[in-house]
């Protein structure tokens, strides 16, 4: 039996405890006093003031949420995270812990599809584990660890522990030094809080507002009018409005012609206070879901409103690049150099968003052309940017026009 069968729930090594455990993990229902509340714990998610039960599930099927989710967990998936010596800053692409978070990480997964669950358990649930699988004192192997698995304490002498449930119910408990671990924002420094725990009133309602507009497009008559009769109706004649009604149910029949009967007027209505009321606010939750994510709304489609973060739509793409997507690089580069580099401290880990913040082909040739007028890259360094191989003898840097005459006044000056 392979390492991967144990982990997922096989047989259980004699070290370990066989003690009967409730699938997934342990809760508390101590304070669940009635029938109701058990049923609304029983629920995938916890129920909102809108009275929908918000989880991940339900989270990912508004499109707000799932597109934000996406667009964070795509680039954290694909930015390569560099593994630099900490005085010379040159990259170690050949060094073990770069193959593993940017090659293969385990024997199924891409190092995108990898980072990418990492970072939609981080989302989701606050936490992002993986199990640091060792040969010798190397790490060659990185399992992902389910965050409804899992759980994590801190122990008196300051130290975490890890315990894991697996399918079969045991529980295995590893040390902080077998586990890698990402957090978000913390409130004990342990534990990270899920964005959906707090956007969860914010998507509840977004949900509600999708049901309640569909619900209308279903049952509503989709006329957008009134229709005025000179004279009282008879029973006859109100069966057959009725049933000539029926027919324009539904948003398949909007837009037909309706057919009038004694002198009846029709009567165009414009947009209620009400629906017009239901529009904003099913924009506004738009914007408040993708506030708690830190994503603008330019980049899920919401170009409506105007925003602080700059004016143009690559200011604005810039601002997301530094004002969110950098405090999660610092989640990742902090974790891979505590967990994965603590035995090289002269390793440092850093995430490459150059391609995130480079402008057009004019202005990044602009911009490397300078960049070699005035020393600073060699050639080889700006083809590597632009995803070119090396040439021969392209590492040698140029020294900038208003110095080389300078400098060679002073060599002169020396002799």
């Amino acid at each position: 039996m392979g390492f991967r069968d144990w982990f997922r729930g096989g047989q259980v090594p004699a070290k370990e405890e066989n003690t009967p455990q409730a699938m997934g993990q342990t809760f508390d229902l101590s304070n669940v006093t009635s029938s109701q509340e058990l049923a609304d714990f029983m629920r995938s998610g916890t129920q909102t003031a809108s009275g929908l039960a918000v989880g991940e599930s339900e989270s990912l099927q508004v499109s707000t949420v799932f597109r934000c989710v996406n667009i964070l967990c795509g680039v954290i998936g694909t930015v390569p995270i560099r593994i630099k010596d900490e005085q010379t800053l040159e990259v170690d692409f050949r060094n073990p812990i770069s193959v593993l978070i940017n090659r293969k990480p385990n024997d199924w997964q891409t190092a995108q599809e990898f980072r990418k669950y990492l970072q939609m358990c981080v989302l989701l649930r606050g936490n992002g584990y993986a199990y640091k699988v060792r040969s010798g004192s190397r790490v060659v192997s990185l399992i992902p660890m389910p965050p409804s698995q899992t759980e994590v304490r801190q122990e008196n002498d300051l130290s975490l522990k890890y315990t894991y449930t697996r399918r079969d119910g045991t529980k295995v408990e590893f040390d902080q030094d077998d586990v890698f671990h990402l957090r978000g924002m913390s409130l004990d420094g342990v534990k990270g809080l899920s964005v959906i725990q707090f956007a969860r009133e914010a998507i509840g309602f977004s949900r509600a507002a999708s049901e309640h507009g569909s619900s209308a497009f279903k049952n509503g008559t989709n006329l957008g009018a009134v229709l005025e009769h000179p004279k009282s109706m008879g029973p006859d004649a109100q069966g057959r409005l009725r049933d000539g009604l029926d027919k324009y149910r539904g948003s398949k029949n909007a837009g037909k012609t309706l057919i009038l009967e004694e002198d009846m007027k029709y009567k165009p209505l414009g947009m209620t206070f009400e629906d017009a009321e239901f529009v904003e606010n099913k924009k506004f939750s738009v914007i408040e879901i993708a506030m708690f994510f830190g994503v603008p709304p330019h980049m899920i489609g919401f170009t409506e409103t105007s925003t602080s973060w700059g004016s143009g739509i690559e200011q604005q793409s810039m601002g997301f690049v530094n004002y969110t997507l950098n405090d999660w690089f610092e989640t990742w580069t902090g974790a891979t150099e505590r967990d994965l580099l603590s035995d090289s401290m002269d390793l440092v880990a850093e995430v490459d968003s150059s391609k995130l913040l480079r402008g057009d082909i004019a202005a990044r040739s602009e911009a490397n052309a300078k960049s070699l007028q005035w020393g600073y890259r060699n050639p080889n360094e700006v083809r590597r940017s632009e995803g070119l191989p090396p040439r021969e003898g392209g590492d040698k840097f140029y020294e900038p026009p208003n110095t080389a005459g300078k400098q060679n006044g002073d060599k002169e000056n020396e002799s």
